[in-house]
């Protein structure tokens, strides 16, 4: 089981949003994502964040519903004292087991400073599991759920 989703704490903010399943929707709902997100984090776990997410809206997208199928996109956004979690929810075609397990620990396959060779898709999950502490990944009858975790420092407010 997955230890950071089964804290119980008392949630600070909670807001779901849903889109259709475009490029200019889910390109909007990280937008607006972006104003939920914790004021009280840093720059580079903001970043991660939206970095993260974006990247796994845009996955929906392009893999979930190709050719052009269209289908609802859903976000969820909860905020605790120690964490931010992420839910995504799509009834789209499912992240493939395999694609999931082959990223493994290693999260880059290139030469950064070699920019001609820098690879131009497949890095999605790599960059995903780069900017989240946690991940789980659950499909079934009712759909797919992408559930991702940010640990966080604790607020001093609260």
């Amino acid at each position: 089981m997955n230890t950071s989703t089964s804290r119980q704490t008392r949630a600070v903010r909670d807001v779901t949003l849903a889109v259709r399943s475009t490029l200019d929707a889910v390109s909007a709902l990280s937008v607006t994502l972006s104003s939920y997100i914790a004021q009280r984090l840093d720059s580079d776990t903001k970043s991660a964040i939206e970095l993260g997410i974006t990247e796994a809206l845009v996955n929906v997208v392009k893999h979930g519903y190709p050719a052009g199928d269209v289908g609802l996109v859903e976000l969820q956004y909860v905020e605790y004292p120690d964490r931010v979690m992420l839910r995504v929810k799509d009834h789209g075609i499912p992240i493939p087991s395999s694609k999931l397990q082959r990223t493994g620990d290693v999260v880059f396959h290139f030469d950064p400073l070699d920019m001609e060779n820098v690879p131009e898709s497949g890095m999605g999950i790599a960059i995903i599991k780069a900017s989240f502490d946690d991940i789980d990944y659950v499909t079934g009858e009712l759909g797919n759920t992408l559930t991702l975790i940010k640990n966080c420092a604790p607020r001093s407010d609260g």
